[in-house]
């Protein structure tokens, strides 16, 4: 409606706003009468006071500060102190004494870690400037406390400052995970008195607040204080934990990195059920790998190694959570925290991997050992679920690359005897043999436990039909390379180990001839006859387009020739060219009654072409060696042949002398000829003090050269058939 030409709902509009600047008026007005006001600075007269109490508490014992009577520095005196810029005026002990009356009063309170650290900053500007030039705390700056006599509150303010890995006070404002943050000290805490105090639940028990005492009964005396005052003050830490992480999540760094709290509180209070959903809620962030921009410049290993140690402190808090309160987590959480355990140190790993420098200080193990999560694993496998789940994550590791073990190690060397000789054990079962993955062989050398005759009986049951690989490294693991039959304390061996020697090793790897304990020569009849084979083409070891092509075609037909099956030859050659190796030769032998050849295939592995990295053999297709691969070609069959290490001469593999069959059992001998020692010197004679010439010997067994046993054709047992 209008009136007049003027528009009554504008009015309307208007008179409302002239009543909200009001309202608004008062509330900023009322406001303002209530806001908190800065504490009124000590006078002339209450800071000479406080001043000469803090000068006399710089003079009282340490075992007698409890016991001082307070008369003018008064908690509130002291709050009002260190709030004004009087403070700035005292000396560094002045300072430093003066908390000591703060223990009793609100200045000393905190909610996030990095509200310790500005107030310490405030209130030693210079000292802590010192310190982070020289990177570290000690000399520059010692809070003193807390004592028995304290509030909770501040007591739990000291118990942090002093038992915090120092570079997150250093740095407030970077990764404390940075190994090259400080002086080597790591995560060691101000309170610190040995490199093995790393951790925060026993430093609060045993260091924080420590002092030298007068003496035993003084000392005990406190370390009971401080027993009886962590109980107080850790459930305070943890509060404070919980909030920080609920309130801030991952956004802090330094001494607020949501890792690092999630790594503090894991060690005051594992089975908290509070610290499991609070790890739930940060994990996906927390754990995340973020895109570096240039990986493999220096800039950006660092980048991906410093991510790298702030998720290996994260997964330690998730792992020892896992390990206390399992009930608390889903019930895949531990595998799949196991599989990120395992793709993490991949990662490190990889990030490690530079010509350029040496990152040896970003190791887990043993610069950032209090954050690696790997010891967890000894407390994970003595749990039914946490066995099962480790043993899972350690058989579905894929196969060692170029028999590189690396990736295992973590993984095995944190295992019961019992345990791993079991996963062994399956493995060999399962057709899995690996070099990686072996029982605690000494373990089983000596007097045997209960558990350990069960696997040794276990062991032996597999020799007869183990394949070959598997045949050879549990005869060398129990008899430490076959030298146990053969050594100057193999009289005095077990009888589980001299019944192994008996049925299974007639002969240690070096031999002489006639073989010294089996008293045998070769006779003709034992030896192979020597085939003249031709020699490969040249052009076709040329790095031509179709060179593989026409070379495996060369390849197929000489060794079918010999009998071998073409398709099992054209397996065999695609498996070595995957495997980044090539033949370069081939020499033959056969049975003196034709039913039987072995051949012997020269390897190489070629030069990676510019720009292309070496091929990762992920299981060598012949189980050992490098040098060649032997195939046992007889009755329209082919069984490739890998040579154990356990054979090879100091620089190569040797050379084939001869081949045999003496006890006519079907596996032929191997006779390997080859040098130890260089002749460096001008009274060194070869032959003589160097360059000597010895044999090695083995027997086929499956797809392995392997021990020598004498077993002639017709013997029922193994034992029948020994001389």
């Amino acid at each position: 409606m209008r009136d007049e030409g003027i528009d009554v709902r504008a009015t309307r509009w208007a008179r409302h706003a002239v009543w909200m600047l009001a309202l608004l008026a008062l509330l900023l007005a009322a406001a303002w009468w209530v806001r908190p006001t800065a504490p009124r600075p000590l006078d002339d007269e209450e800071l000479h006071a406080v001043v000469a109490e803090i000068d006399a508490m710089v003079k009282t014992p340490s075992d007698q500060v409890v016991d001082f009577v307070v008369r003018e520095a008064t908690p509130a005196r002291i709050d009002r102190l260190y709030r004004s810029p009087a403070v700035a005026g005292l000396t560094r002990e002045q300072r430093e004494n003066g908390l000591i009356f703060a223990g009793r009063g609100p200045l000393l309170q905190f909610d996030a870690p990095s509200d310790i650290v500005r107030a310490v900053d405030r209130w030693f500007p210079q000292e802590m400037a010192q310190a982070r030039q020289a990177q570290r705390l000690q000399g520059h700056l010692k809070l003193p406390g807390p004592y028995a006599n304290w509030d909770d509150e501040p007591a739990a303010f000291l118990d942090l400052w002093n038992c915090m890995p120092q570079r997150a006070w250093l740095r407030p404002d970077s990764s404390p995970f940075d190994p090259e943050a400080d002086r080597g000290d790591g995560y060691l805490g101000v309170a610190a008195r040995s490199s093995n105090d790393i951790d925060i639940g026993p430093c609060l028990r045993e260091r924080s607040g420590g002092a030298v005492a007068a003496n035993a009964a003084a000392e005990e005396r406190r370390a009971a204080e401080r027993r009886q005052r962590a109980t107080r003050t850790a459930p305070i830490l943890v509060a404070h934990f919980a909030k920080h992480l609920a309130q801030r999540g991952c956004s802090g760094t330094g001494p607020d990195d949501c890792a690092l709290v999630a790594w503090l509180w894991a060690s005051l209070a594992p089975a908290d059920p509070a610290l499991a959903a609070a790890l739930q809620k940060i994990a996906p962030e927390a754990l995340a790998t973020q895109a570096v921009a240039d990986p493999d410049s220096q800039a950006g290993r660092r980048q991906r190694l410093l991510q790298g140690l702030r998720q290996a402190a994260m997964l330690k808090a998730q792992l020892t959570s896992l390990a206390a309160a399992p009930a608390a987590w889903p019930a895949d959480a531990l595998p799949q925290a196991l599989r990120q355990l395992a793709t993490l140190q991949a990662e490190l790993d990889r990030a490690r991997q530079d010509s350029q420098r040496n990152w040896s200080a970003f190791d887990l193990h043993p610069y950032s050992a209090p954050i690696s999560p790997w010891p967890v694993l000894e407390t994970l496998v003595q749990q039914p679920a946490g066995l099962a789940a480790v043993r899972a994550q350690i058989t579905a590791l894929p196969p060692p690359a170029n028999a590189d073990c690396q990736a295992y190690d973590p993984w095995t060397r944190r295992m019961p005897p019992g345990v791993l000789g079991g996963l062994a054990l399956d493995a060999w079962r399962a057709g899995r043999p690996s070099l990686c993955v072996q029982p605690v062989w000494n373990g089983l050398r000596g007097d045997l436990t209960p558990e350990a005759r069960q696997l040794y009986a276990a062991l032996l049951a597999l020799l007869p039909s183990a394949p070959g690989q598997v045949h050879e490294q549990v005869l060398s693991g129990l008899t430490n390379q076959g030298e146990g039959c053969f050594d100057e304390n193999a009289r005095h061996a077990s009888a589980e180990l001299q019944a192994v020697c008996r049925a299974w090793i007639s002969e240690p790897g070096k031999v002489v001839e006639p073989l010294a304990h089996t008293g045998r020569s070769v006779q003709p009849a034992d030896r192979f006859a020597a085939l003249t084979l031709p020699e490969m083409p040249p052009d076709l070891l040329e790095p031509r387009p179709d060179a593989a092509a026409r070379r495996h075609a060369w390849l197929g037909a000489q060794l079918a020739a010999l009998g071998a099956p073409q398709g099992e030859v054209q397996a065999l050659l695609a498996v070595a060219q995957r495997a980044g190796q090539q033949v370069i030769g081939l020499h033959g032998w056969r049975r003196a009654d034709g039913q039987q050849h072995l051949v012997e295939l020269s390897l190489v592995t070629p030069e990676p072409a510019a720009g292309q990295a070496p091929a990762a053999v992920a299981s060598h297709p012949f189980g050992f060696g490098r040098q060649r691969v032997l195939l046992v070609i007889g009755a329209g069959q082919m069984q490739p042949v890998g040579t154990s290490d356990r054979l090879a001469f100091q620089y190569d593999e040797g050379t084939i002398g001869q081949v045999t069959d003496i006890d006519h059992d079907g596996r032929p001998e191997v006779w390997l000829s080859g040098s130890f020692g260089e002749c460096d010197g001008d009274d060194l004679k070869p032959g003589i003090d160097c360059d000597i010439t010895e044999l090695h010997m083995g027997e086929v067994w499956g797809d392995t050269l392997s021990f020598f046993a004498w077993t002639p054709a017709g013997a029922d047992t193994l034992r029948e058939s020994r001389p």
